[in-house]
Parts: structure tokens; C-alpha cells; sequence
């Protein structure tokens, strides 16, 4: 999932590509094949850098390196040759690390270690990812409390929420989201353009109709002085 969101953080973007309108597809001048890879290059990059995804992102890699507060459960591992025991409450504990901030939230596993942490006490690992529970038993309501992957879950539907809330889903009978609004909105505004220009059209056509009639009765009566004069010059 990181790797997807990162790829579209960082897609590059082609300003010189726009979208095709449909007068441009009917038109007839570019291949199926050519279309497909202009509407790629046009769409490439429209996510590039944007804050909602890069808070997800930062959400998710804060998860993946931080530390379960609380736990008690204990592993032993081993580590450039010494055999430790150690509490198991962060994941390079028992053998899964991320790398550089460049590697954008990359995991490495060390299968080796991981084995070795859950041959020696897999409670203690599953503690890790699932604590929910205190040692009395009770709910825990702080999240620097909860196991990683009850926090990851958290954070992914807290992502869910967010992306639905900036771009509504494809059940919701009325789309509320914030994308929507602006269509919406702009939509509207195009109406009212439109009514305007509608309505300037009309005027100018009137006004047009009227100076063409007027020039018509001046024809006529330039006809009628010219006649009259001819006739009195007689």
C-alpha cells in the first residue's frame, strides 16, 4: 500500500499533456492506442505531492517505526553473534526494519531473527501487533498503548474516512465530498454562464434585427427622395 501511494506522491507530471476533450477523440486523428497513451501521460503526476496522501503516508510510516508503550512480553534473538533477550515492543526487535527516509517507508525482514523471536515467545510477538488489552484486561484508549497492527488499522481507516470526505465513493446515493461540492459548484457557474451569454446572444440579435429593419426603412425612403427629386427636376 505504501509503495502504491508513494509511486502516485511522486509520478511524474506532463504539463504539455492535456486532457482530450471528446471533440479531439471523435475527431478521428489519433489511433485507440494513441489515445490510451495520452490520457496516461495527461493523467500522469495528478496526485503528485499532495498533502491528504503524504499525511497518510506519514501516518502509516509513524506507526511502523514506533514503539508499543506497556508491554511486558520478552523475546530472545540473536544479533552479530550475541543472543540477547529483549521486551518486544518495537518491530526491529524481532527482525523488521525500515530503511532510509529516501526508501519512503521500505521494510526489510530479517527471517532469521523473526524465527527466532517467535520460537521464543510468539506471545510476546502477537502482543506486538494486537495488543488491545491491558495486563488487568481493561480496553486501552491510548494508542501509544495499542499493538502496531491495531494502530495501522486505525490509521488506514482513518485514511478511508479523509479520502471518502475529499472524494466521496461510488455506493453513496448523494456524494457530499468536497470534490463533488466543486463540481457542483462549478457546474453551476457554467449554467449561469451560459444563461448570460444566452441572453446577451439574444439582445445582440434583436438589436441586429432592429438596425437591419432600420436600414431598410432608410433605404426605402432614400428610394422615395431620390424619385421625388427626379420627378421635380422634370
Amino acid at each position: 500500500m505504501l509503495e502504491a501511494i508513494n509511486k502516485k506522491l511522486y509520478e511524474e507530471r506532463y504539463p504539455d499533456y492535456r486532457p482530450l476533450t471528446e471533440e479531439q477523440i471523435e475527431e478521428g486523428k489519433l489511433t485507440d492506442r494513441q489515445i490510451d497513451a495520452w490520457q496516461d501521460k495527461a493523467r500522469s503526476g495528478l496526485l503528485k505531492g499532495d498533502p491528504l496522501l503524504s499525511g497518510i503516508v506519514a501516518d502509516m510510516r509513524s506507526v511502523l517505526s514506533g514503539i508499543v508503550e506497556g508491554v511486558t512480553g520478552q523475546v530472545t534473538v540473536s544479533s552479530g553473534g550475541r543472543i540477547y533477550t529483549t521486551i518486544a515492543d518495537r518491530l526491529s526487535v524481532i527482525g523488521i526494519t525500515t530503511g532510509a527516509w529516501t526508501e519512503k517507508g521500505k521494510l526489510y525482514l530479517d527471517e532469521s531473527r523473526l524465527r527466532e523471536a517467535l520460537q521464543s515467545n510468539p506471545d510476546a510477538v502477537m502482543e506486538l501487533f494486537t495488543r488491545t488489552r491491558d495486563a488487568d484486561g481493561k480496553e486501552i484508549t491510548d494508542d501509544e498503548q495499542k499493538g502496531l497492527a491495531v494502530r495501522l488499522y486505525d490509521a488506514i481507516n482513518g485514511a478511508i474516512s479523509r479520502l471518502t470526505g475529499q472524494a466521496g465513493t461510488a455506493e453513496s446515493l448523494y456524494d457530499n465530498s468536497y470534490i463533488s461540492r466543486r463540481i457542483r459548484d462549478i457546474n453551476e457557474n457554467i449554467a449561469v454562464m451560459e444563461e448570460r451569454l444566452q441572453k446577451l446572444e439574444d439582445r445582440y440579435y434583436r438589436q441586429f434585427t432592429a438596425l437591419e429593419q432600420a436600414i431598410a426603412a432608410m433605404n426605402v425612403q432614400s428610394m422615395w427622395l431620390t424619385q421625388q427629386f427626379f420627378v421635380s427636376g422634370q
